[in-house]
């Protein structure tokens, strides 16, 4: 039994505001996934994902088959993966991170987000509860992490004065913004193909499509 699930046992046993425990989520799925907590360690547990929002608000993961909660405040990042078929799975990484606005009303500002891409450039899908648009109520929020690491929220009236700034090294990129397939909802193919230029430094002027984008639904 390693220390941290000791840790985890404890406070189960005892009464904390940070960690709460609970026998009514068992039987519901998990999955294999990691906790880095705030010293660095990483820890491999199988995670239990709630909604969409649930899942940047509170992280649950079982201990010898108790459900364990956690908040944001606890740790740097956590993520899982889901398998879709025998030969291909979804990964899902979450960054805790500083949002301007809370993920549900009332809540904490500090949210663990959702990360799309990974790069000098990272991509991060929020989303916000917002109860008072009837058909809209949870809204996807875009938001990119710059090589300065300023969060930045894209917005169709934003998208394109602020990527320009943020790909302005990358000429050929830059030109295109604005462009068909390169609008707010093809922004992790620019982003990833903005982080391919800087690995490899070729020609700002020559367009180049990063490996990871020969899927085209990417």
């Amino acid at each position: 039994m390693t220390f941290r699930i000791i840790f985890s046992l404890a406070l189960f046993l005892s009464v904390s505001i940070a960690f709460t425990t609970s026998n009514t989520d068992e039987g519901k799925p998990n999955y294999p996934g990691f906790l880095i907590w705030n010293d660095g360690v990483k820890e491999i547990v199988k995670i239990q994902p709630g909604s969409i929002t649930d899942n940047e608000v509170k992280v649950k993961y079982l201990v010898n088959g108790k459900v364990i909660t956690i908040k944001p405040e606890d740790i740097k990042a956590y993520g899982y993966s889901k398998s879709i078929s025998a030969y291909k799975a979804e990964n899902f990484h979450y960054d805790r991170l500083e949002m301007a606005y809370p993920a549900k009303p009332f809540g904490s500002n500090t949210a663990l987000v959702l990360r799309e891409v990974d790069g000098p450039v990272s991509l991060y899908s929020y989303f916000v509860e917002v109860r008072a648009d009837r058909k809209n109520p949870v809204q996807h929020r875009p938001h990119v992490l710059d090589e300065k690491g300023k969060l930045i929220e894209l917005t169709e009236e934003n998208f394109k004065k602020k990527t320009r700034l943020l790909f302005g090294k990358y000429d050929a990129l830059r030109a295109k913004i604005g462009t068909k397939k390169f609008q707010l909802k093809n922004l992790r193919r620019m982003v990833r193909d903005y982080n391919y230029w800087v690995a490899e430094q070729h020609d700002p002027t020559i367009y180049k499509v990063s490996p990871e984008n020969y899927d085209v639904n990417q």
